[in-house]
């Protein structure tokens, strides 16, 4: 297929909420959808389907990729407990980064670990 060297305007209008989930995920947070759509002066419905087009994936999938993204890089670059990483990606639990990070990875976040660490 071609390339496509013109910008795309959704990309465009969502591009604070793309922004601010990776500055919200820096902090150990995750941002909610009202806070992204407000940030692209959108209505929740009309950001969702912007996200969506734009993206091709749900906000809050988007949101839980890259948080889980997020542990990943930590569980790499830090010795950290996984306790602490789940903090750190905005999860509110380990149990909660356990089960995305292995329907994500199809595997658990310590054997992740411990397979890129070798």
């Amino acid at each position: 297929p071609k390339l496509s060297l013109q910008p795309n305007p959704v990309l465009a209008q969502i591009a604070p909420a793309l922004r601010l989930i990776q500055r919200q995920l820096v902090q150990g947070r995750q941002p909610s959808i009202a806070r992204l759509a407000h940030v692209c002066a959108m209505s929740e419905p009309n950001f969702r389907r912007a996200f969506r087009r734009a993206t091709g994936s749900a906000p809050k999938e988007y949101i839980l990729c890259a948080a889980v993204h997020r542990a990943e890089q930590l569980l790499l670059a830090t010795n950290k407990e996984i306790v602490q990483i789940a903090a750190e990606a905005g999860f509110s639990d380990v149990s909660g980064l356990n089960r995305r990070f292995l329907r994500q990875n199809g595997v658990s976040p310590s054997r992740f670990r411990a397979r890129h660490r070798r």
